[in-house]
């Protein structure tokens, strides 16, 4: 698999493959109205935040 990426609103969108059942799992952690980045960006947080 390779990655992608698009230019949106002056930001760039970079596209990371992951196995199904990988993004079944974050799917589940994500809040109604939540976006994929806001997900992984607060779990980044928490993970710095931990270490």
């Amino acid at each position: 698999m390779t990655s992608s990426s698009t230019q949106a609103g002056g930001n760039r969108i970079k596209r990371i493959p992951v196995k199904e059942s990988t993004w079944a799992n974050l799917y589940t952690l994500k809040e109604a109205g939540e976006s994929y980045d806001d997900l992984l960006t607060g779990m980044i947080r928490r993970e710095r935040d931990f270490a």
